[in-house]
């Protein structure tokens, strides 16, 4: 894992090419930590990236929420690590770990530039989901 570890430090925004690392159980939060902790030293989007990527190989943490939501706020270019990202992320929202409340929120906000969508994604999730008064009000 410590290998793994330092070769993530240069941020590759392809770790496909990387051989996965070994994790037992108990090998996942100590993991976890140390991707926090990469983030936290370097917050830009190609650690984002990076970091999400490796996050993709353990279950879904809410401590990765906002890594996770800042990452869909970057600029999109084209990356092999894109579906792993999307996949984990979907998992985390779709099991509830990662607070689906703040990104109803977020898409709200990132629609507001296209006022249909914005009227339809916001109706839709009355429709079909438990979401915060916040973005309840907002339509």
């Amino acid at each position: 894992m410590d290998g793994y570890l330092e070769q993530l430090r240069s941020f590759p925004q392809d770790l496909s090419t990387l051989p996965e690392p070994h994790l037992q159980e108990q090998d996942r939060s100590v993991f976890a930590d140390a991707l926090l902790a990469l983030a936290a030293e370097n917050p830009s989007a190609s650690s984002r990236h990076c970091i999400l990527q490796a996050a993709s190989l353990i279950p879904p943490r809410t401590a990765f929420s906002a890594t996770s939501l800042a990452w869909v706020n970057d600029e999109d270019e084209p990356s092999t690590g894109r579906k792993a990202i999307v996949r984990y992320s979907s998992s985390a929202l779709s099991q509830g770990i990662f607070p689906a409340g703040e990104w109803f929120q977020a898409l709200s906000e990132a629609s507001a530039q296209r006022p249909r969508l914005h009227d339809v994604m916001i109706q839709w999730s009355r429709l079909s989901f438990e979401v915060s008064s916040v973005v309840r009000t907002a339509y």
